[in-house]
C-alpha cells in the first residue's frame, strides 16, 4: 500500500477523492492506519465497504443564458 502511495505523482491533478499524491507523501505516518484499514476491508469483505467512497454530488453549470437542453449544461463533480 505504501509503495503505491509513494509512487503517486506529488502535484498531479487530484482524482475523484480530490487528494494529490503530495498529501499522502507528507501525511503518510498519520493516515497509514486508516488507509490500510480501508484497503483491507475492501479486499477482505468482497469489495463492498467502499460504496460510500463512490458518492459524489453533480452540479449542472449552464453554458449559455436560458439553457433549454442537456447539451446546454456542463456537469461538475463536487
Amino acid at each position: 500500500i505504501k509503495e503505491a502511495a509513494m509512487q503517486m505523482g506529488g502535484l498531479k491533478a487530484p482524482g475523484p477523492d480530490r487528494y494529490q499524491g503530495i498529501f499522502f507523501h507528507k501525511y503518510w505516518d498519520t493516515i497509514y492506519d486508516e488507509v490500510r484499514g480501508i484497503t483491507e476491508d475492501f479486499f477482505l469483505k468482497n469489495h463492498q465497504s467502499l460504496g460510500a467512497l463512490n458518492i459524489t454530488n453533480l452540479v449542472l453549470i449552464p453554458k449559455i443564458p436560458n439553457p433549454e437542453g442537456v447539451s446546454h449544461f456542463c456537469p461538475i463533480s463536487l
